[in-house]
């Protein structure tokens, strides 16, 4: 789907190869085993097969089945299908093209409507999922002001807002924090000399969406637990140290 945008083909017809346009098999098409079995070569033509492919078809049979056997068939599972497939497919045009699509996040929107629970307040999460790219926007602006350098493209931004729609707003700012944690350490492990280059950041983006989903309750908890105990200790020591406990008495009186 990607690749057609990008080429600027209909996202209709059936499937080919990029090298020589020869019609693919039913054969040719079987997520990642037609990749391997065929040593990653168009089978007519023996031109090398992109591995972005080979990557993102086997990302996303693996978070489907993560998905399936975290909720089983229940919308939630649908809902979640839907937002990590497509958001695999923003991350892909982003990696090759910097780009990402309005499209994909207006059926992100749309998706998120129709696949709703008797619970959710969607006027309230449609408003709350604001909170972040006003943040965002402001940093940006400042950070321009300051550095005459735009840090984040507006794409992103606009699909913080998305995911906003279906993470509360503790999850979404432990996403930031992730996906600004996952883009740095890839910054550090790349080469010196890419370090100037745009950087893809809806890939990290997309695994912080996962651990963030799959995770995100337990880190919060436990950062909490940690915050918890801080401020009891504090107030213990407080309580307990006889000067501090002195200057208690004396504000008292």
């Amino acid at each position: 789907m990607i690749d057609r945008r990008l080429a600027s083909e209909s996202p209709l017809g059936r499937s080919h190869c990029d090298s020589c346009g020869q019609q693919l098999k039913v054969g040719d098409l079987i997520p990642v085993l037609s990749f391997l079995l065929l040593r990653g070569r168009c089978r007519y033509c023996s031109q090398k097969i992109s591995g972005r492919l080979f990557v993102c078809e086997t990302v996303n049979g693996l978070t489907w089945t993560l998905l399936w056997l975290r909720y089983g068939p229940c919308v939630l599972l649908w809902r979640y299908l839907t937002l990590f497939t497509l958001l695999l497919a923003i991350s892909y045009s982003d990696s090759l093209s910097f780009t990402v699509p309005d499209s994909l996040l207006v059926i992100l929107i749309i998706a998120r409507i129709v696949l709703f629970q008797s619970s959710d307040r969607l006027p309230v999460i449609f408003l709350q999922a604001f909170y972040l790219p006003v943040f965002l926007l402001a940093f940006c602006f400042l950070f321009c002001l300051i550095r005459k350098k735009q840090p984040m493209g507006l794409g992103d931004i606009k699909l913080f807002y998305v995911l906003g729609c279906y993470f509360s707003w503790e999850k979404m700012i432990l996403l930031l924090f992730l996906s600004c944690l996952i883009g740095i350490i890839y910054c550090l492990l790349s080469p010196i000399k890419g370090r100037s280059r745009p950087f893809p950041f809806v890939p990290s983006i997309y695994l912080a969406a996962l651990l963030t989903l799959f995770f995100g309750q337990q880190i919060i908890a436990f950062y909490l637990f940690r915050f918890a105990k801080l401020l009891q200790a504090r107030h213990f020591l407080f309580l307990k140290h006889p000067v501090l406990s002195a200057l208690q008495t004396v504000k008292g009186k």
